[in-house]
């Protein structure tokens, strides 16, 4: 993951992974849908539900929570509207939605919370770092972020 400043955050395209927050906490994990506004965007949060217009998120919550109801995730996007500029944002790189996958995927077919068998990470460190590899994560990440496809949307070349 990296944490980038809401310009740059701007320029990232529709399907970036993100938490929005400040230096040292975060929100709840979302998807930029589009950035059709020169100062603002759009995104998918996974902690909204989907249920009657005519009924608002609390009461579907209430529902959820009193009688045992299930709704499903809301698929609709939010615009932010929010435009400050001290906002930050961690952003989720290929690495870190493979390991969500996993744990998604682990999930889904009943593993318990953390006994998912991840793969190994790529930044497990098993030995001392050579100086070589001191120099190498100093430096700058050479590409802009890549991101999974939003449903219907084709993966980036």
């Amino acid at each position: 993951m990296r944490i980038v400043d809401r310009k740059t955050f701007l320029t990232l395209p529709p399907g970036t992974a993100f938490q929005k927050g400040k230096p040292w906490y975060w929100e709840g994990l979302c998807f930029k849908t589009a950035a059709e506004y020169e100062n603002d965007w759009r995104f998918l949060t996974i902690d909204e539900v989907s249920g009657d217009s005519e009924v608002g998120c609390c009461d579907l919550y209430d529902r959820m929570r009193d009688a045992g109801v299930s709704f499903p995730m809301s698929t609709a996007s939010t615009r932010d509207g929010c435009f400050d500029d001290e906002d930050l944002f961690l952003i989720y790189e290929p690495a870190d939605l493979e390991a969500v996958r996993r744990l998604i995927d682990a999930s889904a077919q009943g593993a318990p919370a953390g006994r998912a068998a991840p793969a190994e990470p790529a930044n497990t460190l098993s030995a001392p770092l050579t100086p070589e590899e001191i120099e190498e994560l100093k430096k700058p990440a050479a590409a802009p972020m890549t991101h999974a496809p939003l449903s219907g949307e084709d993966p980036p070349a």
